[in-house]
């Protein structure tokens, strides 16, 4: 039908523009088809139009969705070549793909070139980065090399990194895990190295002073690692990880919940969509 659409603009002397291409390029992102993001592309440049940025970014999408590195940075380089200015999000597209590649090199590589190209990290960045390293199975020492970058880079955590961070740091399986109630999950933790469980607390007691919402996962994996640490390290500090956010697919856990405000609710929901698209669902739970 888009298609259609172009030829029938030229059969009445229309010519259609970048904005236009733009259109026909997002059925493709949202059927998700890189090869007809690609022939759009092609047809785009062959007629001489000259691209819009979110067009780049599109295409660039798609291709990040089937792991594609090599294809979306051959698009922003030629992009770059048609005088475009890369942005945070066509460096956002490049770390998506390196995430669902496993590429943790390539990670940190699109990071340094992305700060050289004067595109700012965000936090979205740095999920991706961390999704790559955790997909790729690096060492400690690598996440810390990560976490210290987005910290000199003045970038704070949200809610999907502080959990990703922490079951990344805690060995569990982010998008697969299964936990049903508060005696297992205590079970999956207390037999890892004390380093460990100290690193994943240390992260959600540094997210209690700032304005991250804590999911469930979190709060629950919280109450379980404090029956491992120090009683004065709990105590000290206060317990801001009971919410009515939910991982969805992801885990089943126990524990009260307290309520929350709808429109935080929304901002927590456009948060989670924003950060990782292709993620299946994140429910909120109503009282």
């Amino acid at each position: 039908m888009a298609r259609a659409l172009l030829a029938e603009m030229r059969s009445v002397l229309v010519e259609p523009n970048g904005h236009t291409y733009l259109a026909l390029i997002d059925v493709y992102k949202t059927a998700r088809d890189p090869d007809g993001a690609k022939h759009a592309w092609r047809h785009m440049r062959e007629a001489g139009v000259r691209p819009v940025s979110p067009a780049v970014s599109s295409v660039m999408s798609v291709l990040a969705k089937k792991g594609d590195l090599s294809a979306a940075e051959e698009l922003l380089q030629e992009a770059r070549g048609l005088g475009l200015n890369p942005t945070t999000i066509w460096y956002n597209c490049l770390l998506d793909a390196a995430h669902i590649a496993g590429d943790a090199d390539a990670a940190f590589r699109i990071l340094s070139d992305m700060k050289a190209a004067r595109a700012t990290p965000d936090v979205i960045s740095y999920n991706c980065a961390l999704g790559a390293l955790e997909a790729a199975r690096r060492p400690a020492s690598d996440r810390a090399r990560l976490l210290q970058e987005m910290k000199s880079d003045g970038v704070a955590p949200n809610s999907l990194f502080l959990e990703r961070h922490v079951c990344y740091a805690l060995g569990l399986q982010f998008e697969q895990s299964t936990v049903t109630g508060a005696d297992e999950l205590r079970a999956k933790v207390q037999d890892l190295p004390a380093e460990v469980r100290q690193e994943a607390l240390d992260a959600i007691y540094e997210s209690s002073g700032s304005n991250v919402v804590q999911t469930k996962l979190v709060g629950a994996l919280r109450n379980a690692l404090e029956r491992f640490s120090e009683p004065s390290r709990a105590d000290v500090l206060p317990d801001k990880t009971e919410t009515n956010v939910q991982s969805g697919d992801w885990v089943k856990v126990l524990g009260a919940d307290s309520a929350m405000h709808p429109a935080d609710a929304t901002a927590f929901a456009m948060d989670m969509r924003c950060a990782f698209p292709y993620l299946r669902v994140i429910r909120l739970v109503p009282r």
